[in-house]
């Protein structure tokens, strides 16, 4: 892999990884304000607790991703 096509791929990868943390912001946004409804139906709580739950997992890899960055500036 030359020179130009590493600065490519890790352009590509900052974009993702961005898009990642925009799309986790939502996520979190969205099921905060699911979940801060008072006449949301039991099926669409659940759906957005599980949403609201894999917040953390999402945040891990995102810190993974970060650590292999850091690794190979």
């Amino acid at each position: 892999m030359d020179n130009e096509e590493e600065a490519r791929l890790k352009l590509a990868v900052s974009g993702l990884y961005e898009l990642a943390v925009v799309n986790l912001s939502t996520v979190m946004n969205l099921s905060h304000a699911l979940l801060s409804s008072d006449n949301l139906p039991a099926k669409a709580r659940i759906a957005a607790q599980c949403a609201f739950d894999s917040i953390q997992s999402q945040i891990d890899i995102l810190q993974k991703i970060s650590d292999i960055e850091g690794e190979n500036a």
